[in-house]
């Protein structure tokens, strides 16, 4: 299913009834306007990818339509319908980047095949900012993968590699606060010992605070299967129990296990 919708704007209801008709029997969701007040309310709620215009609307003339309609954010296409043909009105089209300019009484057979270039080029055009997002993301992910083995690489004080690390990570993933704990086995607590983003005011009670083990909710998950833990709910979800993530008033949180010679030794 195509995400989006053809728009048919024409005053003239039985032909706006044909032209969505043939349309939806074509596989297309279509909706229907007869002004241009309706119209470009229908526009400005977006999700409209073409729209078959015509250029006697009784509300606002077609040319002034199509200046409204480049001024939206992911304006559709245009396709002019007209039953008063005129050499002004289709320089008007062709300058105002119309995708076709059809005659009335409309011929489908005509109309289609424009409708299905214009939806296939929308989908490669979606389909290509997608892989540039996608692209975009694996870049960034690249260089921080390379920056936190550059980090581990060029100093052997750990507390300062982990902050490093932890920077990084904190950096790919977006997140507001970042730090880095390590498993203290004697005392079964989790450590502080690197963070970043840290509010000042919040850093001494951060660095003064272990976390006890035997009081986190993803103990088992992180250590045990050595899976990441993510809540999107930190405040009510019982595995980020701990009074410091409640101090700390943040939506969500990540907990990844860090892993040195095959042991789960600690986490970001």
């Amino acid at each position: 299913m195509h995400p989006e919708r053809i728009l048919v704007l024409d005053d003239e209801r039985a032909v706006a009834a044909f032209l969505a008709e043939f349309l939806e029997s074509s596989g297309y969701g279509v909706a229907v306007a007869h002004t241009a007040a309706d119209a470009m309310a229908l526009l400005h709620g977006g999700g409209v990818g073409l729209l078959l215009l015509d250029l006697g609307l009784p509300d606002m003339d077609g040319t002034r339509v199509m200046e409204e309609v480049h001024k939206l954010a992911s304006p559709p296409d245009i396709i002019v319908i007209t039953g008063a043909a005129s050499l002004d009105s289709a320089i008007k089209a062709v300058e105002g980047g119309t995708a076709g300019y059809i005659l009335k009484p409309v011929d489908v057979t005509r109309l289609e095949p424009i409708v299905r270039r214009i939806w296939e080029r929308r989908r490669l055009l979606r389909e290509n900012a997608r892989l540039q997002s996608e692209m975009e993301v694996r870049l960034k992910e690249t260089e921080a993968v390379l920056a936190i083995a550059h980090t581990a690489s060029t100093t052997l004080d750990v507390q300062e590699a982990l902050r490093r690390i932890c920077r990084e990570l904190t950096r790919l993933v977006g997140a507001d606060t970042g730090a880095a704990y390590l498993l203290d086995p004697v005392g079964e607590r989790l450590v502080p010992c690197a963070g970043y983003r840290v509010p000042k005011d919040m850093l001494a009670t951060f660095l003064a605070f272990p976390l006890p083990l035997g009081r986190q909710g993803f103990e088992a998950e992180v250590w045990e299967a050595r899976r990441p833990v993510f809540s999107d709910s930190v405040p009510s979800d019982p595995r980020f129990g701990y009074e410091l993530f409640k101090l700390f008033r943040h939506q969500s949180g990540l907990v990844l296990p860090l892993l040195l010679d095959d042991a789960v030794t600690g986490a970001f």
